[in-house]
């Protein structure tokens, strides 16, 4: 089992580093492999690339992590739903304050897992995108400081946290097991918060 961080950031301090060192704090045996596209835009043409390259080099047991995303493509989400049928795609649901995570890609992909986050309140935070297509929600108050000055957080971090306890499960055979329990401990997190607010 391998994963596999895709980012545009991979240098000393920057987004696909920090988000590798995260998945490692939750699951320390593992080491992710840092895939640098190395470009400022998200074209057409280069996402298409990343995904096919991705689905010759990944399989079934490999987890694939995207922390990044784009307008709307049906191109993209095509590609990007195919590779979720070699391996398991695991998304961060984007911080654009509420919008819908399924207007973007390739996070609207079929088949793919989509990770928004909750603050300490256990609400949406504001900056997570949103939709029935965002899977699960982890919580993350966790703030670091890039090397530019900006930080990371928000579903990045719940991503990465996220593929880190995965990839954990997969080791013990349990990713199964894994996803339903996490599933369940979030719905019923939300039907107590619900059964609270009336």
């Amino acid at each position: 089992m391998r994963v596999f961080v895709v980012d545009n950031k991979c240098g000393p301090g920057e987004h696909g580093q920090v988000m590798r060192d995260f998945i490692r704090m939750y699951n320390p045996s593992i080491l992710p492999i840092l895939v640098n596209f190395q470009s400022e835009e998200y074209t057409e043409d280069l996402l298409i690339d990343l995904a096919e390259s991705l689905g010759e080099l990944v399989d079934v047991h490999d987890i694939v992590l995207i922390t990044w995303s784009m307008a709307k493509n049906i191109a993209v989400d095509a590609a990007f739903a195919k590779l979720a049928s070699y391996c398991t795609v695991v998304c961060a649901a984007g911080n654009n304050y509420g919008k819908m995570a399924s207007d973007y890609s390739p996070i609207g992909a079929p088949g793919v897992h989509i990770i928004g986050c909750i603050n300490k309140r256990s609400e949406i935070a504001s900056m997570s995108n949103v939709g029935n297509n965002v899977t699960y929600m982890f919580g993350t108050n966790m703030i670091l400081p890039n090397s530019d000055g900006t930080v990371h957080g928000g579903t990045s971090v719940a991503a990465s946290i996220f593929t880190g306890l995965l990839s954990r499960s997969y080791r013990t055979r349990e990713p199964s097991i894994f996803m339903r329990r996490a599933k369940r401990a979030l719905q019923q997190r939300f039907l107590n918060e619900l059964s609270n607010s009336v």
